[in-house]
């Protein structure tokens, strides 16, 4: 189970990664081209509007330009040299061919342009970044930080910031400008009195403001996110991995638990049990499976028993007839007159006959067991058809002659058999009723709330109640009356009760009003 589960699961784990990764990946790769296109289309005239305002001034004029420029666009815009940018390769050779670039910085959108031929970039914020609302709505803490500090004289500001270091839950402390490691674009916001802020996985989030005509900085942070766990993408990633690992344990275990099951009986039927099935509940995935295997070894081992029986009878069977013709051909030879030579001949015909009907009830038993024939099934009167059937079982036969009893059946009862078949299982019956009847074979017919049937009645002497549920069984034999010496060799029943069953029918036995045996074939009428 282990390498099946492993596999299903890398599988499926490759399906899910492949397709998230095709989320992500795929609109990008195929509209990006286009994206980038229609926003250098749309961004070419507000560049074009800039650059002729740069233009008009000095190099050294520019920031005062932008200063002027900036609020009208609301969002930021400043000059970058074009060696601090922090582009891509391939997007700051597209720079230098003219081309506009766009990309994410802090979750707000920024464009880049280059400054005709100079080294330099001009930088647009079309959008807030997160440091930028976060920097917003810090302004109003630091103005009344600020002025706590303010109002008091340097030498009480270490009393002050304890006194406020317990209202709050981060660090803030006061530091000179030159130690706080800013750029010098940043050191150059914090003379301006404006607020800057600085994030980063290692130090977190910090802000910084100059306090007023002194060369300290108010800090505040670090501000570490303390509600978000670190790699917690990793961590849903991990649990999502052990939930569907989980749900495909849970659907494979039954799956592999009667698999193995199927498994150790298919391999002990193959070393010989031929009593080994898996009895699998309906509920089980491989229900289906399991089941035609059983059905194919229940199949298997009737035709092992039916080989094993054929073939115990047969050797027993045709022992007698065989050691009978060994001894009429030996006393044949020894013979001295006529009349003993021909009745030996004639036993030795009789013998010769009773091979040829045990060889063929062998071959009939042994192909009605193996195989269900394609039945011809056809609509037809039963008691025209029982009538003559009966002429055509018995136009050899000079002893008992079997009549059809008619009773209270009507004429025209109809029902659906095939006609061979059936006509062999009336002549079993039929035969066997002649050979131990008395004197008086009866044939009738009707029918019931089960539907068709007809019996063979005989005013022999009956079969014991004990024997009756072995008399249809292969080469079964009674102890009394109906013995060997009677004839048949015990498959004409069992033929009978194939027949029926193929019919969708059985076949019973009772008390004949005779009194005798009553055989009777029952099947329903829309067979």
């Amino acid at each position: 189970m282990g390498k099946n589960f492993l596999t299903l699961y890398i599988l499926l784990g490759l399906a899910i990664a492949g397709s998230i990764i095709g989320i992500e990946m795929l609109p990008e790769y195929f509209l990006q081209g286009k994206i980038n296109t229609y926003k250098d289309r749309i961004s070419q005239g507000t560049f074009f509007l800039i650059f002729n305002e740069l233009n008009s001034v000095p190099t050294s004029g520019w920031e005062h330009k932008l200063t002027k420029l900036r609020p009208f666009f609301g969002y930021p815009l400043f000059i970058e040299s074009l060696e601090a940018v922090d582009l891509p390769e391939t997007k700051l050779q597209r720079l230098a061919q003219g081309h506009a670039e766009f990309s994410n910085v802090d979750g707000a959108e920024y464009w880049f342009k280059q400054i005709d031929d100079f080294p330099y970039v001009l930088v647009a914020g079309m959008g807030q970044t997160k440091s930028e609302d976060t920097k917003r709505l810090a302004q109003g803490t630091f103005y009344l930080l600020k002025k706590q500090f303010k109002i008091r004289d340097q030498r009480a500001w270490p009393k002050t910031l304890s006194r406020l270091q317990q209202q709050f839950g981060f660090p803030i402390s006061i530091v000179l400008a030159t130690q706080t490691g800013l750029k010098q674009t940043q050191k150059n916001e914090l003379a301006a009195g404006e607020l800057v802020s600085t994030d980063s996985e290692t130090s977190g989030l910090n802000f910084y403001q100059s306090i007023s005509e002194t060369p300290y900085v108010l800090r505040a942070g670090p501000i570490v996110d303390d509600v978000t766990p670190k790699h917690l993408d990793l961590y849903l990633i991990l649990a999502f991995a052990v939930v569907v690992g989980l749900a495909i344990y849970s659907w494979m275990r039954p799956v592999w638990r009667d698999i193995r099951r199927l498994t150790i009986v298919a391999g002990a039927f193959g070393r010989g049990e031929f009593g080994a099935r898996n009895r699998l509940p309906r509920r089980s995935p491989v229900w289906r499976l399991a089941s035609t295997f059983d059905s194919m070894a229940d199949r298997i081992r009737n035709l092992l028993e039916s080989h094993k029986s054929l073939t115990h009878a047969v050797s027993h069977e045709l022992r007698t007839p065989i050691a009978r013709l060994r001894f009429g051909l030996e006393m044949l030879e020894n013979s001295g007159d006529s009349t003993t030579s021909e009745r030996y001949i004639r036993g030795m015909h009789v013998d010769i006959g009773e091979l040829d009907h045990l060889v063929t009830e062998l071959l009939t038993y042994a192909r009605f067991d193996r195989e269900k024939p394609a039945l011809e099934i056809e609509a037809s009167y039963i008691a025209p058809w029982l009538q003559d059937s009966i002429l055509r079982i018995c136009q050899y036969d000079t002893n008992i002659k079997p009549v059809l009893s008619v009773g209270s059946a009507p004429s025209t009862l109809e029902a659906s058999f095939d006609k061979k078949l059936m006509e062999r299982a009336l002549g079993n019956l039929v035969g066997n009723a002649c050979r131990y009847a008395n004197s008086r074979v009866e044939v009738e017919y009707g029918s019931t709330g089960d539907g068709i049937f007809f019996d063979v009645c005989d005013d022999g002497p009956g079969v014991p109640m004990a024997e009756r549920g072995r008399i249809f069984e292969p080469f079964a034999r009674l102890d009394s009356s109906r013995d060997r010496q009677s004839g048949g060799v015990g498959l004409g029943l069992a033929i009978v009760k194939q027949i029926a069953h193929w019919h969708r029918g059985t076949v019973s036995i009772g008390d004949a009003s005779l009194g005798g045996a009553r055989f009777r074939v029952t099947w329903p009428q829309g067979c």
